[in-house]
């Protein structure tokens, strides 16, 4: 049986995304006589919002150029509505992955950047199984002469 249009309230959860009230679901059905009849109650977890992972410092990093002989240090703050965080710097030369399971903010001072032109990319999940991508994905900075 479907039960078109039916719109369940969010569950309640923890500030790191883990289930602290479930949304309780029971079906009452009444027959051609008025008999009613009802289904147990069942708990579910209901969460349709995304989590969210976004560089907030230096605001404007992303699709960046930085002109240096060498490499641009930078210090980065990486903020998420919830902890579970896969971050990946990709350039060249190199890959270096951060992750994290108990973060909403980081900052990571000394970030280096070399020649050419870098990809920052970012996973986040909840509790709930939801998951997003860094805004935006990737975040490109461009080293030059």
């Amino acid at each position: 049986m479907t039960f078109a249009g039916a719109t369940l309230p969010e569950s309640t959860e923890n500030t790191d995304t883990t289930l602290l009230t479930p949304t309780e679901l029971r079906v009452d059905l009444v027959d051609q006589s008025s008999a009613k009849n009802s289904s147990p109650l069942v708990d579910l977890w209901v969460d349709s919002i995304d989590p969210s992972l976004q560089i907030t410092a230096p605001p404007d990093i992303c699709n960046s150029v930085h002109h240096s002989n060498d490499v641009y240090l930078s210090s980065e703050t990486v903020i998420s509505t919830a902890p579970d965080v896969s971050l990946t710097l990709r350039n060249d030369t190199s890959t270096q992955n951060f992750d994290s399971t108990t973060f909403t903010t980081l900052t990571f001072p000394f970030v280096v950047f070399t020649q050419g032109v870098s990809f920052l990319t970012g996973v986040v999940n909840d509790e709930a199984g939801n998951k997003s991508t860094l805004t935006p994905n990737p975040c490109t900075v461009t080293v030059m002469p």
